[in-house]
């Protein structure tokens, strides 16, 4: 069973290491209260997925500064919230 702060994921990239799985992806957007649409699409395919910014902006149809800002802000989240746990 996974903790909360597992970083295995076992998604599209079997056995690759990023930063959460797309469970703890749902935990982190709510917590965050993201909104949901291209600009969660995108924070959730570098954070689970493991892809650029560019390419996960590419895909979710987002313009590349709303990419980018929107990645920087999940992933600002999920570094507060490992310091919440103790992780790091």
């Amino acid at each position: 069973m996974r903790t909360m702060m597992d970083t295995t994921n076992m998604g599209a990239h079997e056995g690759a290491q990023f930063p959460m799985n797309n469970d703890q992806f749902a935990y982190l957007a709510q917590l965050l209260r993201l909104r949901g649409g291209a600009a969660q699409e995108v924070a959730r395919l570098t954070l689970v997925e493991g892809l650029s910014v560019p390419l996960a902006a590419e895909r979710a149809g987002l313009d590349l500064r709303s990419a980018y800002f929107a990645e920087k802000r999940a992933r600002e989240g999920y570094e507060l919230a490992k310091r919440v746990c103790g992780i790091e």
